[in-house]
């Protein structure tokens, strides 16, 4: 009777291991990694954004969002992207289910971002 509960404790430590080992750990990305990214990938957007509005010039890339990840991650693009001729920045993901709009604002002299994501548990840190 003790050797089938010794035999029986190996079988459980056996299926345990390979249930580890066949279940690994995948970085998914979530809305949340999925609007991180893109506000990174922004990046120089925004430089050229705040620089056109630092000398009072018209926004040069105002109209559909040119998508161009920065990082070599391959962020999934954008199903719809737009800048506006205020350099307001509007992104929407079909699939990740969100919304993100960043604003400019000149205080004192410097270009202000500010991030509104819609749903609101979405908003990456990089948003804060």
């Amino acid at each position: 009777m003790q050797m089938r509960s010794f035999e029986y404790k190996y079988f459980l430590l056996a299926m345990f291991a390979f249930l580890i080992v066949s279940c690994s750990h995948v970085d998914e990305v979530t809305p949340r990694k999925y609007l991180a990214f893109v506000v990174a990938d922004l990046e120089l957007q925004r430089n050229a954004i705040s620089k056109a509005l630092l000398s009072d010039k018209d926004v040069p890339i105002a109209g559909s969002l040119v998508w161009r990840p920065t990082d070599g991650t391959k962020t999934p693009p954008p199903d719809f992207g737009w800048i506006t001729r205020a350099g307001v920045i509007f992104v929407h993901n079909e699939k990740f289910g969100v919304i993100l709009v960043q604003e400019p604002k000149i205080i004192n002299g410097k270009v202000i971002w500010s991030c509104v994501v819609h749903p609101t548990s979405a908003k990456p840190k990089l948003c804060d």
